[in-house]
């Protein structure tokens, strides 16, 4: 008999857990719980009521539809708690935030079955009210919590240096897969793009600057293309000295424009000043799409210098221009770094690869009772 898993994934997550979900249906009896926020969900129901790849995974759906700090919502996560109980688990793997208001959440489960994802070991947010918040919830938490499970090592040392006593688990971030596009990698430039929201620790005026450096030192057919929300565009839009080598879409990008993004261009930047995990980085892997990359732990990880993308020096303009002029001046070589970008994928973050990994660890949960 198959092992019984439920499976909570909060709407900011779900396309971390989708793939490996339908790729454990096959060992577990699966029931995933998709939690949607009251306004702005980056999924809808019928994203998973359509998918046939679903269909035998148990699928369940709560929309929180009150504001999270109402007193109603420490009474909702009471109940949410008897529910998951009530589906008579043998784990009960949860990936959303762990915070004040579900406390009580966690408090009632059992803690012998329970696992928490943990994005950030080390909490990067510069909102100190939002960091005491987040400590303070941690600090009611994560002791009555017996599992961890986080997505790449730097961030379990950061996080086991607050919380030595919880059990560890280590697992990368699965691929993260928005479907097939017809689009062609375009052949009259080659195009360095970032995507997804525009805010100050992405570092994207760094990209501006050092493409405008380049363009200057006589580099030409090459674009940056840069496509995504911005609350204060008027500001990246006045560092662009040469608009003509800028491409740009300022707007929120659905999740099915991905696709065609990482069909189009050619790598990938993101020139972070902080990071934990990155998300675009396992779309850039997925559709075999080189990576730039600052050199924050968060990337080092995982990006392999001449294997899978390339790195600079976080902040440094002249590192990232180095990094920028090689990539046009090694073009012929594209194909080569793509073919090395593509084994390497297999080897480290391959279906097969995640999902023996997620077996191992609820094997080892379940033996431990």
């Amino acid at each position: 008999m198959k092992k019984k898993i439920t499976w909570i994934t909060f709407d900011t997550f779900i396309d971390c857990d989708i793939s490996i979900v339908k790729e454990l249906k096959k060992t577990f009896d699966i029931t995933w719980i998709l939690m949607f926020p009251m306004v702005n969900s980056r999924f809808k129901k019928e994203d998973f009521t359509e998918d046939s790849e679903l269909n035998d995974v148990n699928l369940k759906y709560f929309k929180i539809k009150f504001r999270l700090r109402k007193p109603s919502t420490y009474l909702f996560w009471l109940n949410f708690a008897k529910y998951v109980t009530k589906t008579n688990p043998d784990v009960i793997y949860f990936n959303g935030d762990a915070l004040l208001m579900n406390a009580p959440f966690f408090w009632a489960l059992d803690k012998k079955k329970l696992i928490i994802a943990i994005h950030e070991g080390l909490i990067t947010t510069n909102n100190k009210k939002v960091l005491r918040r987040i400590n303070l919830a941690r600090k009611l938490i994560i002791p009555n919590v017996r599992y961890i499970n986080c997505f790449s090592n730097s961030q379990a040392t950061f996080f086991s240096e607050k919380f030595p006593n919880n059990k560890m688990f280590v697992i990368p971030l699965a691929l993260k897969d928005f479907g097939f596009s017809e689009k062609q990698q375009k052949e009259d430039d080659i195009v360095f793009f970032n995507f997804g929201r525009i805010v100050p620790k992405k570092n994207i005026d760094l990209l501006i600057e050092a493409a405008c450096n380049i363009y200057e030192q006589g580099y030409r057919g090459f674009k940056i293309a840069i496509i995504g929300g911005c609350a204060n565009w008027d500001y990246y839009l006045s560092k662009m000295r040469y608009p003509s080598i800028f491409i740009t879409d300022i707007r929120s990008i659905d999740n099915s424009e991905i696709k065609d993004l990482f069909s189009e261009y050619h790598y990938l930047v993101l020139p972070y000043k902080v990071v934990s995990q990155s998300g675009p980085l396992k779309i850039a892997f997925n559709y075999n799409i080189p990576v730039v990359v600052s050199d924050q732990l968060g990337f080092t990880d995982e990006v392999v210098d001449g294997v899978n993308g390339f790195v600079f020096k976080t902040g440094e303009v002249k590192s990232l221009e180095s990094v920028l002029k090689n990539a046009i001046d090694q073009h012929k070589d594209y194909d080569l770094l793509r073919n090395r970008m593509k084994t390497y994928t297999a080897d480290h973050y391959s279906l097969k690869v995640i999902g023996d990994k997620y077996t191992s660890m609820f094997n080892k949960v379940t033996s431990a009772k």
